[in-house]
């Protein structure tokens, strides 16, 4: 066995092994980044906290490198984990920071072998998850706006569970920029979870017709 292939060998194991600590670190990231935007007052608290949001990123990225790098096919691994790579590349704002949360999903690989009920249990967590991060961000977007309409985490989670599910009250939306953005990003992840969900279930359906 060549040294590539001991390397592979080993980043397959790790990627095994750390699919479950990779969940539970994502959660940490999540908690760590609602505990900065409900507790904005304390600036000593929240430079703590970002220096373990941090961390955490440098670890989330360390572990997505040796993936990639070892990886058998590295165009097959970004097809399979360009949810990971987007959530660590892309949000350079910090409101969107939140969304690297979605990396703790990796710990469902451990769990369902099967494609579609694979695709299935990340739907059904991605909604909770998406849900509850765009509230955290459009609070913390609007957080420092004098016009704001959203200021407490009851109203930033009402109105990401009416954005998501595309309903749009318009009793509340941001009124900045980054809430703005925040807003494009949760109604494009919006449609595409209800789409995704719509068509697995009229699967479901046709499969148990032909059945029977």
């Amino acid at each position: 066995m060549d040294a590539r292939s001991k390397y592979v060998q080993l980043a397959s194991k790790w990627e095994e092994k750390s699919n479950i600590p990779m969940a539970l670190l994502g959660l940490v990231y999540l908690g760590t980044y609602t505990a900065q935007v409900l507790n904005k007052e304390n600036l000593t608290l929240v430079y703590q906290l970002e220096i373990v949001s941090v961390a955490l990123w440098v670890v989330f990225a360390a572990d997505v490198l040796i993936r990639l790098i070892f990886s058998k096919n590295v165009k097959a691994f970004v097809k399979s984990s360009w949810l990971e790579i987007l959530a660590l590349t892309l949000p350079f704002l910090r409101v969107l920071r939140v969304f690297r949360a979605v990396i703790g999903l990796r710990g469902i690989k451990g769990f369902v072998k099967n494609r579609v009920n694979a695709t299935a249990a990340y739907v059904v967590m991605l909604v909770p998850l998406t849900w509850f991060t765009g509230g955290i961000a459009v609070l913390d977007a609007e957080s420092n706006s004098p016009d704001a309409i959203i200021s407490t985490l009851r109203e930033a989670l009402w109105w990401s569970l009416a954005t998501i599910t595309t309903v749009g009250y318009g009793d509340k939306y941001p009124t900045t920029i980054e809430g703005q953005l925040v807003a494009a990003v949760l109604m494009l992840t919006g449609i595409a979870l209800f789409s995704a969900g719509a068509g697995m279930f009229a699967s479901w359906i046709l499969a148990d017709k032909k059945k029977s």
